[in-house]
Order: structure tokens, then sequence, then C-alpha cells
């Protein structure tokens, strides 16, 4: 079976005419083929903003295996990164950094985490 491509650079003028029933087949199923690549385009950019913005930006990333959210995203607070300590939620450490801190068990979500505690910040 030939492929889609294939098939649309071998079609003529004269294919319209002739043979319209497969004209028409093909069209429609280059249609969809581009309709379901316009929709990975888009979920491919709305999965990169945040990196977009984070980029703009002063930022460090963390990573401990151990944790429940291993990954961790810290943009400056007041001043540049200090990279301090933060509380621990038991009370055992605590909360000594400025950092705009974002949480996440992927580094998209913890990203995206600290770009948005960053908005509320402002």
């Amino acid at each position: 079976m030939t492929s889609l491509v294939e098939r649309l650079r071998n079609v003529t003028e004269d294919d319209a005419y002739a043979l319209p029933w497969t004209f028409g087949e093909t069209c429609r199923e280059a249609a969809a083929e581009i309709d379901r690549l316009r929709r990975e385009l888009e979920e491919a950019r709305r999965a990169l903003e945040p990196w977009a913005e984070l980029c703009k930006r002063t930022f460090a990333i963390q990573h401990n295996p151990n944790c429940r959210a291993p990954w961790l995203v810290r943009l400056p607070g007041k001043g540049p990164i200090d990279m301090k300590p933060y509380a621990d939620g038991l009370g055992f450490v605590r909360h000594q950094t400025g950092d705009i801190l974002g949480f996440g068990k992927t580094l998209d979500e913890a990203a995206r985490a600290a770009l948005l505690a960053g908005e509320e910040g402002k």
C-alpha cells in the first residue's frame, strides 16, 4: 500500500476529472491527516509554553528521587536565587529561602507550578 504522500505526489490535474471518486477520497484522507498533524502541533506548542517562559528568567532545577514530588524548580524571589532550605512540612526544617518554589512529579509539572507561584506573588 502506498503512503498518502506518495499518492498525492502522483496526482495530476487529469485525475480530478478521470477518477473523481479516488481523487475525492485522497483529498479527504489528506485533510484528515492535516487536521491530525495540526492537533499534534498544537499539543506540542502547549507543552513547550512553560519552557519558553522559563527560559526568559533565571531558574534552578533540583531533583530528589526519594520525594513524592521529586522535581523542584526555583525562581528568584527577592534578589538572586539563594538556594536556602525550605520548610519540610513537618516542622523540622525552618523555611529560610526567598525563592519561588514549584514542586512536581514531573519536571513540566514543577515548572508550571513555579511559574504560577511567581504570577501569584506579583
